[in-house]
């Protein structure tokens, strides 16, 4: 189990951070992140571990730009819901058959398309991820688009320590 240190700390700065540190990569591919962000939201603070879970949105946004195909766009919203924050990473690419979303979560579980199969992995990234959101007291989900490709990661923390 994963030590937290958590303080109050405004979750647009873990997000930026985050961004931040997967942003070369999706550079590389011509990858356009796009933050869509209500302005009171920018100073929203929560109980957080701001390494442990910025590591956990890495995780997300690194598998988003694996996945999704050069010169697309990956969505990042944050929304404020009535007792929690929401963080919404939604991508262009292979998404995730319906079958397996309750498996992508599990450690060392690597998805069955052949685009999975041909990209190194270890299958810990997303289980890590369930693991420190879930520490948070959040909760991450997943949903693939019926219309088009593309998968959507939706990230809800308490607002616990909201200021």
């Amino acid at each position: 189990m994963i030590q937290l240190d958590q303080k109050t700390l405004p979750i647009m700065d873990t997000i930026i951070s985050a961004v931040n540190r997967t942003y070369p990569k999706a550079a590389e591919k011509g990858i356009e992140l796009i933050f869509d962000c209500n302005e009171s939201l920018e100073h929203c603070a929560l109980m957080q571990d701001k390494r442990w879970l910025g590591e956990a949105i890495i995780n997300v946004l690194d598998n988003a730009i694996k996945y999704s195909p050069e010169h697309s766009k990956i969505t990042i919203r944050l929304q404020k819901r009535t007792g929690f924050v929401r963080i919404e990473i939604e991508d262009q690419g292979i998404g995730i058959p319906q079958s397996e979303y309750h498996k992508i979560f599990q450690r060392f579980y690597r998805g069955t398309a052949p685009e999975v199969r041909e990209k190194s992995g270890t299958g810990i990234g997303l289980y890590l991820s369930r693991q420190i959101i879930e520490q948070h007291g959040g909760t991450i989900t997943v949903a693939s688009g019926k219309v088009r490709k593309g998968s959507t990661f939706l990230i809800q923390l308490p607002e616990n320590g909201l200021s």
